[in-house]
């Protein structure tokens, strides 16, 4: 038998991502999100959920763009700190959890060195949801540390080992096993093909 829960946006397992931007005086920030997802293909575009009250908010308001980083479950730490901490009250909070720093080659936001997958994305529209801001950028560039992708250009998520957020319980976990192959497992039920 099944229980009701309380009406929240639950979905998980969620991805944790870090949201980098620039702010006054060009200093880096990031803020830790896991409301992010693709929402269109063509043109190929991100969303992420941020509040109105972040620093990250405003800095995407004012430059037009931000980058989205993808950190290891080896970074759990430096990810939670970045979520716990304001750029309002910590500016150098970027690199007291231990990243790094580089222009990206696109858009005006930084890149997270030690991540191994970083998107870089323009401001292309947003949305007023109440207590957060749906903000969607548009993917102007892709870099990927060559150890995590395939011999085709694929990024492999086993390599890439990315942190993955638990709501409810609030815990970050790791990716699990193959199961199977996804758009292709399913065929066998498919009449007549």
């Amino acid at each position: 038998m099944k229980i009701e829960l309380s009406n929240t946006p639950l979905l998980l397992p969620l991805p944790t991502v870090l949201v980098a931007t620039y702010g006054k005086d060009d200093l880096p920030n990031a803020m830790t999100a896991s409301w992010a997802s693709p929402c269109n293909a063509n043109p190929p575009c991100i969303g992420v959920a941020i509040r109105h009250s972040r620093a990250t908010y405003d800095n995407i308001r004012v430059r037009r763009c931000f980058t989205i980083n993808i950190p290891t479950a080896a970074q759990a730490t430096a990810t939670d700190y970045l979520g716990l901490v304001s750029g309002r009250k910590e500016p150098d909070k970027v690199s007291r959890a231990g990243f790094h720093t580089a222009r990206a080659s696109v858009v005006d936001a930084p890149l997270l060195a030690e991540c191994p997958l970083n998107i870089e994305l323009s401001w292309r529209h947003e949305l007023d949801m109440g207590c957060h801001i749906w903000v969607v950028g548009e993917v102007q560039r892709i870099h990927a540390a060559r150890d995590i992708t395939t011999e085709d250009g694929h990024i492999d998520a086993t390599k890439l080992a990315p942190l993955v957020y638990l709501p409810g319980v609030q815990q970050y976990v790791r990716i699990g096993d193959v199961v199977d192959k996804a758009f292709s497992c399913g065929r066998s039920l498919k009449g007549g093909a």
